[in-house]
C-alpha cells in the first residue's frame, strides 16, 4: 500500500496501475478446471459427446446442422452407435480390465449449395493388437433434411455403377504399386454396397474405400474422385440442376 501511496504523491500511474494488477490476481479465487466439451468449428460447429466409466470411454462428435431433420437423422445414428456400446462395454467388462473405448471423429466436410457432405472416421478398441476402424459418410440435401443414397442420385443407378466401377478400378490400379488383388476387383464390382460411402465435392463424387475392402490393411484407406462430367448422363434432373 505504502508502494501505492509513493505512486500517488509522485504521480506515477503505471507503477499504481501495475500493483493494483498484481493485487487483483492474488486476491482472485482460482477457478478449477473442469472438461468441458467446446464447440469446433469445421466450420460447421460440432459438440463432442464424451462418456466415462471403468468399462468404457466414449467421445464421438455431434454436429450442429441448421438443417433440424438432418441433425435429427444424425443424432439417432450416433446414439445408436454411443449408446450400444456404452451398454455392450459396461455388460461384458471383466474385473480389472482396461476401459472399452470408441472414438468418432468428422474427418471431412464438404459444403456444395444445397448439399452438405460429412465423413466420420470411427476407432473401436476392445481387444487385440489394433483398433478396429470403420467409416461412415453422409450427404444431406439442407433445403429437405433428406440424407440422400445412390439411387437418390441416378435415374439409371445400374448403368451409372457400372461406369462408376469400371473408373475406381481403374484409377486405383494406376495408383497401387502391385496392383489390385482378385479379391480387392471382387469388392469393386457395381454393387450399391461397394459404393455406398460417398461425398459430393465440388468436382465430382468422391467415393471410400474403408480398410481392406480395396487393399491390405497396409493401404489403409482408398479413395476415388469421378467428376461429374462422366455421370451427367445418369444422373437425375433435379441432382444435375443443382450440381
Amino acid at each position: 500500500m505504502l508502494f501505492t501511496a509513493a505512486g500517488l504523491v509522485t504521480g506515477n500511474w503505471s507503477r499504481v496501475f501495475g500493483l493494483l494488477i498484481v493485487i487483483f490476481c492474488l486476491i482472485t479465487p482460482h477457478l478449477p478446471s473442469r472438461q468441458i466439451p467446446a464447440k469446433k468449428q469445421f466450420p460447421i460447429p460440432i459438440d463432442r459427446e464424451i462418456r466415462r466409466s471403468e468399462a468404457f470411454e466414449v467421445s464421438f462428435d455431434r454436429p450442429l446442422l441448421s438443417n433440424k431433420k438432418a441433425e435429427k437423422r444424425l443424432n439417432a445414428w450416433i446414439s445408436e452407435i454411443v449408446d450400444d456400446f456404452s451398454a455392450e462395454s459396461s455388460a461384458n467388462a471383466p474385473p480389472d480390465s482396461e476401459p472399452k473405448t470408441l472414438e468418432g471423429r468428422i474427418t471431412r466436410h464438404v459444403s456444395r449449395h444445397p448439399f452438405l457432405s460429412l465423413k466420420f472416421d470411427i476407432a473401436e478398441f476392445v481387444e487385440g493388437a489394433h483398433h478396429n476402424t470403420y467409416i461412415e459418410t453422409f450427404v444431406f440435401d439442407m433445403k429437405t433434411g433428406h440424407c440422400l443414397s445412390l439411387t437418390d442420385l441416378f435415374t439409371l443407378p445400374g448403368k451409372a455403377l457400372e461406369s462408376i466401377s469400371t473408373t475406381a478400378v481403374r484409377q486405383l490400379e494406376t495408383t497401387s504399386v502391385h496392383g489390385l488383388s482378385a479379391r480387392a476387383r471382387e469388392r469393386l464390382q457395381p454393387a450399391e454396397q461397394n459404393f455406398q460411402h460417398f461425398n459430393l465435392d465440388q468436382n465430382g463424387i468422391t467415393f471410400f474405400f474403408p480398410v481392406y475392402q480395396a487393399g491390405s490393411r497396409a493401404l489403409d484407406e482408398r479413395r476415388v474422385t469421378i467428376p461429374y462430367a462422366g455421370l451427367n448422363q445418369w444422373m437425375a434432373p433435379g441432382i444435375k440442376d443443382k450440381l
